[in-house]
C-alpha cells in the first residue's frame, strides 16, 4: 500500500476500471517481464538460435506475463477491498515489474487497520492458490486447448496459477519494505512500542535480510537470479527510506498520541532537527577534502617557519648574507601572500 503523499507513476498507461471502479495503470517498464521470460526460454533452447521457435517462445512469455499481472492485480484488489471496508480511500492500482501498488489516499488510521489491509493481499493470493490447486486436482487429466498456437492443458494452466499465487503469498510475507510482511510486522509491533520505533526496527531487519536475498540471487544466476538481486537492492533503499520516515513519528493518522519522543531510538522527534547521515560517496569526498586542507595548513605552517628563520638571519646579518635558495624562498612567500590577498579582495568586492 502506498500513501497519497508519495507521487504516483506518471510514465504509465490506463487499463480502465475493471473492478470496484478503481483505475488500473500499467507502468511502462512492466514489459520487462515478458522480455525476460522470452530471453529465459531462448537461453534454455539447446539448438542453434536460427532454428529456435521464436514465435512460440514470445507467445508463451506473453501468456504467462498476462497471467502473472492478472494475479498481481487480484492481490492488490484484496488490499483495496479491505481498505474501503475500513473507510480508507483508494485512488488507483499501479502494476509494475516488481508487483503492484494499491495507492491509498491517506495514512492508515491505526496499526489494526494497517494489519488488516496489508494481510488481505497475501490472503487473497493464498485463496486463489488453493482454488487453483483444488480445481487442478478435481479435473485431473484434461485435453489440450490452443492458446496463441500453444498446446496447453487446463491442468497445466491451473498448476501455473497455483505456483504464481503461492509465490505471491509467500514472497510478500518477507519482512522487508516494500513487502506486505514488513508492514504487517510494523503494525503488530506498534501495539507494544512506538510506531516510529517499530518502523525503524523493521527497516533495519529488512536491510539485513536484503543481503542473503541478493547473495542467493547471485548464486542462482540467470534471469531469475538477476531479478532477485534487483528486488533486494530496491528493498534495501525502501527500508532506508522508511528508516528516515520513522524519525517523523507520524506513521498513523488516528487520534492517539503518536508524537511521543523517540529518545529510545537515540533520535530527535523531527528529522529536520537531526542532520541526515551522509552517504558513502559523500563521506569519501569529505575525507579527501579534509585531508587536502590539513596538508595545505601543514605546508603553510612549514613555509612560515622557514620564512621566520630567514627574516631572523636578515635582521642579524643583513640582506647580503642570504643565499640564493633563501632569496627564492622569500620571493615564493611574497607571491603566496599576494595571491591570498588578491583572493580575499575579490571575495569582498
Amino acid at each position: 500500500m502506498e500513501p497519497s503523499y508519495q507521487r504516483t507513476d506518471t510514465w504509465s498507461f490506463g487499463l480502465g476500471r475493471p473492478l470496484m471502479g478503481l483505475p488500473v495503470r500499467v507502468r511502462w517498464d512492466a514489459f520487462v517481464i515478458p522480455i525476460a521470460l522470452y530471453l529465459q526460454a531462448l537461453g534454455s533452447f539447446s539448438g542453434p538460435l536460427s532454428s529456435a521457435p521464436h514465435l512460440k517462445f514470445a507467445a508463451g512469455a506473453l501468456l504467462y506475463s498476462v497471467l502473472l499481472y492478472l494475479f498481481v492485480y487480484l492481490h492488490e484488489i484484496g488490499h483495496a477491498y479491505a481498505a474501503r471496508r475500513l473507510r480508507v480511500p483508494v485512488r488507483e492500482i499501479v502494476l509494475t515489474p516488481l508487483g503492484g501498488t494499491a495507492v491509498v489516499g491517506s495514512r492508515m488510521p491505526s496499526p489494526g487497520a494497517e494489519l488488516v489491509v496489508t494481510a488481505s493481499g497475501p490472503a487473497s493470493s493464498a485463496t486463489l492458490a488453493l482454488a487453483a490447486l483444488a480445481a487442478a486436482l478435481a479435473l485431473g487429466a484434461s485435453r489440450e486447448i490452443r492458446v496463441f498456437g500453444l498446446g496447453l492443458s487446463v491442468v497445466s494452466i491451473l498448476a501455473n496459477a497455483f505456483l504464481i499465487n503461492a509465490a505471491l503469498a509467500l514472497f510478500n510475507l518477507i519482512p522487508s519494505f516494500d513487502m506486505d510482511g514488513a508492514r504487517m510486522l510494523r503494525a503488530a509491533l506498534s501495539y507494544r512500542m512506538h510506531p516510529g520505533r517499530a518502523t525503524y526496527s523493521v527497516a533495519l531487519l529488512g536491510q539485513f535480510l536484503c543481503v542473503p536475498m541478493a547473495a542467493f540471487g547471485f548464486y542462482l544466476g540467470g534471469t531469475g537470479g538477476a531479478l532477485l538481486v534487483f528486488i533486494a537492492v530496491m528493498n534495501f533503499f525502501a527500508c532506508e527510506r522508511e528508516r528516515y520516515a520513522a524519525q517523523e513519528g507520524d506513521i498513523y493518522g488516528d487520534d492517539r498520541d503518536w508524537t511521543a519522543s523517540l529518545r529510545d531510538l537515540g533520535i530527535e522527534d523531527s528529522a529536520a532537527d537531526r542532520p541526515r547521515k551522509q552517504g558513502l560517496l559523500a563521506r569519501f569526498i569529505a575525507r579527501r577534502r579534509e585531508a587536502r586542507r590539513r596538508r595545505r595548513e601543514e605546508a603553510e605552517a612549514a613555509l612560515r617557519a622557514r620564512v621566520d628563520d630567514v627574516l631572523k638571519k636578515v635582521k642579524e646579518s643583513g640582506l647580503n648574507s642570504l643565499t640564493r635558495k633563501e632569496r627564492n624562498l622569500l620571493m615564493k612567500a611574497s607571491e603566496e601572500f599576494r595571491r591570498k590577498s588578491s583572493g580575499r579582495i575579490r571575495k569582498v568586492t
